[in-house]
């Protein structure tokens, strides 16, 4: 069906003009004119040959780039092929590829059967809020059609249907509760309003008195230099708290007070000293005068909350809507701020911008820490791809390159790169210090970083793959056969998956199946292909579609091949195209990044999302949380507390606490649950 829609499709492109050339001789009825001779003949007809031969050789690579031109703009982008055409010109030996001593009871029989799909609608979850609505019946709706008595209530009968409210904006008012001493506030009044008394002479050294007042032991036991107050300022009495309690305050009398002693001019005051409660040994409170007196010395206010930024306008629960729906649901910011105004919020695309910004800088921390944990694994993942940026000075705009890296299983997340060129530079800068495995296609990009000898290179069999599968056409015998041997090798991973879930092997134990598997079945088939690609590159021409896919793998064959030395490495590089998709679905609604500064910005905010999608994480969950916590990070001076902190953030760590509150509920809610079910607690 596809080459007839191929077909199809190249006959309603082809041009109808009225300059159509002549129809050959044979056509026309004439009989070319032939020289009588056998050896000019013979030369005629080896000429005509070899234009024939240069023709087909320039129809088939126009009929290539025709057809790929086609698909790419119209064609389904699956690279699936029919089923069983994938065999059709496989030969024996290919077709079976096992090894004669290969256990039967490596994978059960049973993994390959067909998925049968319930029918029927599912349930609503429990998790979600009910809302209960009764339909109730009339007294006369209630009556007996028999006897006309009324009927009663024995049963219900419920159904359940799910429903919608839109987004609820809400604003947060934060009331900062403030406290006032009522004593030391009236002291204060009073010392305002009396006049400073005389300064006394300084006594002479040598008739200091032997012991000090009561006071003043009481301070100078307090550790509180008494010398140090000003002079002529007397100690003021014990505080009343000793002897008796004081009236309770009032919001009144607090007020007033600091209100009259607003009113005071700095310069009228005298220069007192506030008033510090001071516990003593005998159980008495004494006041101390310590520092100037002003209002704000003598009133607590309840400590502000901690803002995800300096003069956040936005809650932590806002600015996390806006950057999962951005960077997880792929909505432009133009597009919230439309959806933002008809819950009633204004806000500029430039005010979300602004937050996405603050955000970024909030989260840069917790993202070179994901940066430095994906650095632990065996094998990274990595692609890259092109994004669009402005530039105000040209006037229209460039290309930057988005890279994402992916861990293994042991060091799950994702993150991204952004640079604003595809330099050989960026890569090695990213990867400073990683010793293992990378997987990525045969870009140039990440040569010198194989170079160094510290990174080994794995390549990617989806990309080999996908060469031969847009030669099919062209050569449909061999790519197909070449089809068909990659197949079995995926057909390998897939049985070693399948195993691993029915046996519930552990992370180890299926990194040793899978290279059990890979030594016992896939070398054969990489044998053979081998063997295959080395006799077709000399029969092919240079510049065919197939050449080309020979020649890819024949050049990367090595780094094609290494994966079967590992169980935990991967066939093919499809972890990080899939990571990739996000961007690519995202650039297709914002079109392009503001700046440099902007694609940064992207870079972490897609690394935190992207690493939820990744580990089956709610995402507005976690950004939210993390908007809460980083805020209070402890400082980089305290770099074992800030690094503890960090760990416990990371995408996987905080997954794992939530699901360990999730079994484990509050000790009270579980005392609760004992008690209700008459069960002993404690």
């Amino acid at each position: 069906m596809q080459s007839i829609w191929l077909a199809e499709r190249q006959r309603d492109m082809t041009p109808a003009t009225s300059d159509t050339p002549a129809p050959p001789a044979a056509a026309t009825g004439r009989e070319p004119d032939l020289p009588n001779s056998v050896a000019l003949l013979k030369a005629v007809v080896c000429e005509q040959h070899a234009t024939i031969t240069e023709l087909q050789r320039s129809l088939d690579a126009l009929r290539a780039r025709l057809e790929a031109l086609l698909r790419r703009v119209y064609g389904p982008r699956s690279e699936r092929l029919a089923e069983g055409q994938s065999v059709l010109f496989a030969d024996a030996d290919v077709a079976e590829p096992q090894a004669e001593n290969t256990p039967v009871d490596t994978v059960e029989d049973d993994t390959h059967q067909p998925r049968r799909h319930k029918h029927g609608r599912k349930r609503p979850a429990q998790e979600l809020q009910r809302v209960t609505v009764v339909h109730e019946l009339s007294e006369a709706e209630r009556r007996c059609p028999c006897c006309g008595a009324v009927c009663a209530h024995f049963s219900d009968e419920r159904s359940e249907q799910y429903d919608y409210e839109p987004a609820r904006v809400y604003v947060l008012e934060h009331v900062r509760r403030k406290y006032a001493c009522t004593n030391c506030l009236a002291h204060l009044k009073t010392t305002v309003n009396e006049p400073a008394p005389a300064p006394a002479p300084a006594p002479a050294p040598a008739t200091a008195p032997a012991t000090a007042p009561a006071t003043e032991a009481a301070a100078a036991e307090a550790g509180v230099n008494v010398a140090s107050t000003p002079p002529g300022v007397p100690l003021p009495p014990p505080c009343p708290e000793a002897a008796a309690t004081p009236a309770p305050a009032t919001w009144a009398s607090v007020t007033g007070a600091a209100e009259a002693l607003t009113t005071v001019e700095a310069s009228e005051r005298t220069p007192a000293v506030a008033a510090v409660p001071t516990p003593t040994g005998g159980g008495a409170v004494v006041p101390v005068f310590v520092v100037p007196p002003t209002v704000s010395d003598l009133i607590i206010t309840a400590p502000k909350p901690e803002l995800p930024w300096p003069r956040a306008l936005a809650g932590p629960g806002l600015a996390a809507h806006i950057i999962v729906s951005k960077f997880a649901d792929h909505l432009p910011l133009y597009r919230q701020e439309r959806i933002l105004l008809r819950s009633g919020v204004v806000l500029t695309r430039s005010t979300l911008c602004e937050w996405l910004r603050h955000a970024a800088e909030l989260c840069k921390p917790l993202y070179e820490h994901l940066r430095d944990w994906i650095k632990g694994s065996l094998a990274i993942h990595g692609d890259s791809t092109p994004v669009r940026v402005q530039d105000p000075g040209a006037g229209k705009t460039r290309e930057g390159t988005l890279w994402v890296y992916l861990g293994d299983a042991e060091h799950a997340g994702v993150v991204y790169d952004y640079t604003p060129d595809r330099t050989q530079e960026r890569p090695q800068s990213f990867l400073l210090g990683y010793r293992g495995y990378l997987q990525a296609d045969a870009a140039s990009s990440y040569q010198v970083v194989y170079s160094a000898g510290t990174i080994v290179e794995v390549a990617c069999w989806a990309h080999a793959r996908r060469k031969f599968f847009e030669a099919r056409t062209s050569a449909p015998v061999d790519a197909h056969l070449v089809l068909a041997m990659i197949k079995q090798l995926y057909q390998v991973e897939a049985d070693a998956t399948a195993a691993g879930t029915t046996r519930r092997l552990g992370l180890m134990e299926l990194w040793a199946l899978r290279l059990r598997l890979r030594q016992e079945r896939s070398l054969p088939v990489l044998k053979e292909l081998k063997k295959w690609l080395d006799q077709a590159k000399a029969d092919l021409l240079p510049k065919s579609p197939l050449a080309e896919a020979v020649n890819y793998a024949l050049n990367h064959w090595a780094s094609l091949v290494r994966y079967t030395g590992a169980g935990f490495l991967a066939i093919d590089n499809n972890p990080a195209e899939r990571a990739l998709r996000a961007v690519a679905i995202g650039r297709q609604n914002w079109m392009f990044f503001g700046s440099d500064n902007g694609g940064e910005t992207a870079a972490v905010l897609y690394s935190l999302v992207q690493s939820c999608k990744q580990l089956g994480i709610e995402p507005f969950s976690y950004v939210k949380a993390l908007l809460n916590a980083l805020p209070r990070l402890p400082p980089e001076t305290e770099w074992a507390r800030r690094q503890a902190a960090l760990d416990a953030l990371l995408p996987h760590a905080w997954a794992s606490r939530q699901a360990q509150a999730a079994r484990d509920p509050p000790p009270a809610r579980a005392a609760g649950a004992e008690a209700a079910r008459g069960a002993p607690v404690g």
